[in-house]
């Protein structure tokens, strides 16, 4: 019979392999810091020399709102040759992020229409959180796209400024990524499972102890039977 310490196991097993997986799509034209704001997340550094990316993806497993789950972040490449394969990574993914570049105005136009896309790739607004980034914010004195431009999307969308040269408001985009994906109804019906899957194997937990302490228990020996035993040998 598997011991508490077993089940144990099994529950703890069964309950990561119930951690849920959310994919984030980082979307923008070349050059804008995607990939920079990708890294400096993950792993807090930046690197000035920009090279072209090709689709990569990332894993971070974190604790938001005392919740374990995995981030995937798919750091999508800056022009893509067949427009379908942009199209199926919006489909799969369960939130956008739309980088620019705050001191290049024509980065903002190329998102402006990419958002226009996402918008019929998912069937309007509502269906996923869209998140529109301003990268570069530190270079304040270059600014070329101003806030009458970006109204119109920020009014729909979740937008912030970051700096992915200096960290600032990285750590925020993401962090405000990870609670509004548990705040949905697939994790909240997910948190229902966890919770009946632990007072589930709680009480078999509970019985097999009861049973392992009546396993280890010494036999009760019966006094007649002792007796019996006893008067024998004072007759021998």
């Amino acid at each position: 019979m598997p011991t508490s310490a077993d089940i144990q196991y099994q529950v703890l097993k069964m309950l990561q392999r119930q951690i849920r997986c959310h994919r984030v799509a980082v979307l923008g034209t070349a050059a804008v810091g995607k990939t920079c704001l990708v890294k400096r997340y993950l792993d807090n550094e930046f690197n000035i020399e920009h090279e072209p990316t090709v689709d990569e993806f990332y894993k971070k497993e974190i604790i938001a709102q005392g919740c374990r789950m995995t981030l995937e972040i798919m750091d999508t490449a800056g022009y893509y040759s067949f427009p379908e394969m942009r199209r199926l990574t919006i489909r799969k993914a369960d939130t956008i992020v739309l980088v620019f570049a705050l001191d290049d105005k024509s980065t903002f136009d190329y998102v402006k229409e990419i958002y226009k896309e996402v918008l019929d790739v998912i069937g309007g607004r509502g269906r996923k959180e869209i998140y529109l980034v301003g990268n570069k914010c530190d270079l304040e004195s270059d600014r070329q796209v101003l806030d009458d431009d970006i109204d119109d999307i920020a009014s729909k969308s979740i937008y912030m400024e970051t700096s992915a040269k200096t960290g600032h408001n990285v750590s925020a985009v993401f962090d405000r990524i990870a609670e509004a994906l548990l705040e949905g109804p697939h994790n909240k019906s997910m948190d229902r499972r966890k919770c009946n899957l632990k007072r589930r194997f709680s009480k078999v937990i509970i019985a097999n102890r009861f049973v392992s302490n009546l396993d280890h228990k010494p036999p009760r020996q019966h006094h007649k039977a002792l007796l019996g035993r006893s008067l024998t040998l004072d007759v021998q």
